[in-house]
């Protein structure tokens, strides 16, 4: 499932948005890799702190909410654009393998944030006494 849902993303495009105006926050750009032991996360959070980042994952799920040091006013909108005040990075991404969140790993430096997540385990052998 989550393999075909990758692909209809690539395929279709991004579905969710970039920023969100009324909660004023920006969707942070992001890289996840996958191999059959791991599967590492590459956020880029520019104007952020450790201290002000947050982290929540599930087996197959990564949630990220960081605060910036200081907001970013862009222009939104088609024909008639606006000013918007962004003051925070919110992601919620789906991970392309089910991984053991109990063992994940995050590095923050100079506005990247790294985390790496082991790959479940699918089973265990059974020792037949």
């Amino acid at each position: 499932m989550a393999l075909r849902s990758l692909v209809e993303e690539a395929l279709l495009g991004e579905r969710t948005p970039l920023f969100d105006v009324k909660s004023k926050s920006l969707r942070p750009l992001f890289r996840i890799d996958a191999t059959d032991e791991a599967v590492p996360v590459t956020l880029d959070l520019p104007r952020v702190e450790k201290k002000d980042t947050s982290l929540t994952s599930t087996a197959d799920t990564l949630g990220v909410e960081a605060k910036m040091r200081t907001p970013i006013k862009l222009r939104v909108g088609g024909v008639i654009q606006k000013h918007v005040i962004f003051e925070r990075y919110t992601g919620h991404f789906t991970l392309p393998s089910t991984v053991d969140p109990e063992r994940a790993k995050a590095t923050f430096r100079n506005g990247l944030l790294r985390v790496k997540f082991s790959t479940a385990r699918r089973g265990n052998r059974v020792k037949i006494g």
